[in-house]
């Protein structure tokens, strides 16, 4: 029997190649019999389009635009518009968009101090050199890097964060959004040399995406900066929670007026007189009978937890009250929460714990399940320190940065979410391919650590949001 492409001849043959929704790329590829090695060599392969799931009739092909390889790619991370670059045009040699395509390429595979994504660079240059044409002839030092990284921060770092972010989080009924500060240890002001910045999150518990952030200025506190970080995201219908320290009137309002969602706050004894309402009121008889309760039970780490939530109507102030309602928006139709925690350790019952907590929320008494669904938001929020904050810091060594400097320590912690936003994706997205738990953000830094890998997940994200 002659071989494929026997005799000098090219032999043409249509491949069908299966894609996760059911669906088939059809491949024409063109090989040639080589008889060095006695078998057919591939020349070249072109997608020819794409065939519906269960579709075998190529009439039916649905046309594709041609070939896809690492250029393409390439040209997909690099569409991403960027921050606006102050440089002197002249004097630029290194493009701010190629330098910001590296770093977050550099970082997706754990190279996250200036040395590294320069050391990053220069191994892996001729490979971006055939990405792009104009990509520079000549190594970086970590110095431009760090330039750069000083003109995110100079920028709109969330807008950076927004481009990167905004195709990515699925669609949720009704999302949480979660508030809290998170202080980078290593990082210093000029004027404060033993006290540690602060930077404000705003988290997507239920995509596991931190959305916007703001860096606490010396003269300012998380007080002043939680109106202003939710100023330009859309939250209509969505859940929104914080620590009782950005507990506050301004923002209640804001939310309930500007955003067109609900709040559910932490009341401590910030709030003197709404903490001794709303806790009096789940110790009166009145309280404990007309209450809405939940109940959860969770096994692990050698304890055993038990998470009782109480909901009670706000409207009970009204009669002793009402100016104590007054003050807080939403809060008449709204509800007053207390939740409690019980631990028990079998092995070392003296570490055993009843916490008890409070909150005020603009969630209506009469909504269905409003018990599990305050159980789930009071739970929910705490993602934002063990899914966010203690990643950032353990992961991303975002608690080892050492800088004085406002905006290299804006543009680095912007960054940083960039890539925990994309990693996230990557998680949830293998999460719905296999049904099976997604591998550790420490795992995915191993699979990303070249260009080409960090490259394809790119081209997945995306190519799975289009779809």
């Amino acid at each position: 029997m002659p071989k494929l492409g026997s005799n000098g001849k090219i032999h043409i043959s249509i491949v069908k190649r299966k894609r996760p929704d059911g669906s088939r790329y059809v491949q024409e590829v063109r090989s040639i019999y080589d008889p060095k090695t006695k078998n057919s060599k591939v020349i070249s392969s072109t997608t020819k389009g794409i065939l519906p799931p269960g579709e075998t009739d190529l009439s039916k092909l649905i046309p594709s635009d041609g070939k896809r390889g690492p250029k393409k790619k390439a040209a997909l991370a690099r569409e991403i518009p960027v921050i606006t670059d102050s440089r002197q045009g002249s004097l630029v040699q290194y493009p701010l968009d190629i330098v910001l395509l590296v770093i977050v390429l550099a970082g997706l595979g754990g190279f996250l101090s200036c040395r590294q994504i320069a050391e990053y660079w220069k191994l892996h240059r001729p490979v971006f050199k055939a990405w792009f044409a104009d990509f520079p002839d000549q190594d970086i030092s970590h110095d431009t890097v760090r330039n750069v990284i000083r003109i995110l921060g100079k920028g709109d770092v969330n807008k950076l964060i927004e481009q990167y972010t905004i195709p990515l989080p699925a669609k949720y009924q009704t999302r949480i959004f979660a508030l809290d500060g998170q202080a980078v240890c290593a990082a210093s002001s000029l004027e404060h040399k033993s006290h540690s910045r602060y930077v404000l999150n705003l988290f997507d518990t239920d995509n596991d995406m931190c959305l916007q952030q703001v860096l606490i200025e010396e003269k300012e506190n998380e007080i002043t900066q939680a109106v202003n970080i939710v100023t330009s995201m859309d939250l209509s219908g969505a859940i929104f929670t914080c620590d009782a320290m950005n507990t506050q009137k301004k923002l209640a309002e804001f939310l309930l007026y500007e955003k067109h969602c609900d709040y559910c706050f932490a009341v401590k004894g910030n709030h003197k007189e709404l903490h001794s309402q709303v806790c009096g009121w789940f110790k009166t008889k009145q309280g404990r009978s007309a209450a809405k309760e939940f109940a959860r039970i969770e096994l692990g780490h050698g304890r055993t937890e038990t998470r009782e939530i109480s909901v009670l109507p706000a409207s009970l102030m009204k009669e002793f009250s009402q100016d104590v309602l007054d003050k807080w928006a939403g809060l008449e139709d709204g509800c007053i929460v207390m939740a409690r925690t019980k631990r028990e350790f079998a092995d070392a019952p003296e570490k055993n714990s009843d916490e008890v907590r409070y909150f005020i929320t603009s969630l209506h008494f009469d909504k269905l399940y409003i018990a599990a669904t305050l159980a789930r938001v009071i739970r929910r929020h705490w993602m934002i320190e063990n899914g966010l904050h203690w990643v950032l810091d353990v992961t991303f060594n975002q608690d080892r940065t050492q800088c004085r400097n406002a905006d290299f320590l804006a543009g680095v912690t912007g960054i940083r979410k960039i890539i925990f936003n994309l990693i996230s994706k990557a998680q949830s997205v293998q999460e719905a391919e296999t049904g099976r738990q997604a591998a550790h953000k420490p795992s995915w830094k191993v699979r990303l650590k070249t260009p080409a890998s960090a490259m394809e997940l790119f081209a997945k994200l995306y190519r799975h949001v289009k779809r």
